[in-house]
């Protein structure tokens, strides 16, 4: 496979993944029993599965019992996920990054949070050792174990972490560890002023902000998906000290926060997408979750919010009068985090509008 065509497969990946884009069903894999949504869960159906719980978790509102089980036997017997085992009786995959197939970080981690989340101790931290087991010298974690490290691997590693009660210093190789690996990819005062604080997905010469990449960070920076922090901190412009970058992880957490908001100022509540022009619903999401769940002013997500709620038909992003599952949770983990009720947001019933996925 040339790398263009890999370069171009990983792209699809990660759209279908990151930002839960609704697939046409396949006829091998359309519909298993327990599975929230109609789409082919063949790139997303771990990771739209386990923010589905996550979200109805965070709601206060009951998981069905169909959906934890179909979440459980996705599981390896080594604690890594694939992102669909349309058989799970059959052998598991090996990671693969050549080829971008088999067990990944990406579904593992999300799983290891939603696990954690419906009281399975257990198998949540046996796939936290799994992630650990795929980190590189580097101390970033790759989409695939022997993949090249980046950033929303990382953070999302970092997430499932803190869910089962570790932090960064847990996933560490000699005085690398998840936070540190972070920092290597910041965008720093020899960027734009606009650009400063921002996570670049992977490491580059020049690096280039990600705004999913880089709200998905701050929600693990900061416990935002197991404890968010109460405070009324605003996040201040990156200072920019002598060698260009925060070396605390308080100030590594503002400054992405910094780069976050004042996206929202410039863009009326709504983060760009990275595949091109135009707003990106999902990372407008997990921006909300991100600056609420670090305890951050509302006044730096407000318009976030709005946005939100006067665009939630497109945020939701329906497909055959049918909410995309994946899309539906990060939208309810924003409006939880900002303090609002995800049954009566806008004009819907978003939990309603959730379950009525379920398979």
């Amino acid at each position: 496979m040339s790398f263009k065509n890999r370069l171009a497969r990983l792209t699809a990946v990660l759209i279908a993944v990151s930002i839960s884009f609704s697939v046409a069903p396949s006829a091998q894999a359309a519909n298993p029993k327990g599975l929230f949504g109609q789409s082919d869960p063949t790139y997303d159906g771990v990771f739209r599965q386990s923010l589905a719980i996550m979200s109805l978790v965070a709601a206060g509102s009951k998981v069905p019992p169909a959906a934890q089980l179909w979440l459980v036997k996705q599981q390896c017997p080594n604690g890594g996920f694939e992102a669909f085992r349309a058989d799970t009786d059959a052998e598991c995959n090996p990671s693969d990054a050549v080829n971008y197939s088999g067990i990944e970080t990406n579904s593992t981690a999300l799983a290891a949070v939603a696990l954690a989340a419906i009281g399975k101790p257990v198998k949540a931290r046996k796939a936290v050792e799994w992630l650990k087991s795929a980190q590189r010298g580097s101390g970033g974690i790759p989409y695939f174990k022997g993949g090249t490290p980046d950033a929303a691997s990382t953070a999302l590693a970092l997430i499932a972490a803190k869910s089962v009660g570790l932090d960064q210093t847990a996933f560490a190789v000699g005085e690398k560890n998840l936070v540190s690996f972070l920092r290597t990819v910041m965008l720093d005062c020899g960027y734009e002023k606009s650009a400063r604080g921002a996570l670049a997905y992977s490491k580059s010469n020049p690096l280039f902000a990600s705004p999913m990449t880089t709200s998905q960070a701050l929600a693990a920076l900061s416990g935002a998906l197991q404890e968010p922090v109460k405070t009324a901190e605003q996040p201040r412009s990156m200072i920019c000290p002598e060698g260009g970058k925060p070396t605390r992880l308080q100030d590594i957490r503002n400054a992405n926060a910094s780069f976050i908001a004042s996206t929202l100022t410039a863009r009326n509540g709504v983060m760009p997408s990275e595949y091109g022009s135009g707003d990106d619903w999902g990372s407008t999401a997990w921006a909300v979750i991100g600056l609420a769940g670090s305890g951050y002013s509302n006044k730096t997500y407000s318009s976030a919010v709005i946005a939100l709620r006067n665009n939630l038909n497109t945020a939701l992003a329906y497909s055959n009068n049918e909410v995309n599952p994946g899309r539906a949770a990060l939208v309810i983990l924003a409006v939880k985090a900002a303090g609002l009720n995800p049954a009566k947001f806008g004009n819907k019933n978003l939990l309603a509008e959730l379950r009525g996925t379920l398979n």
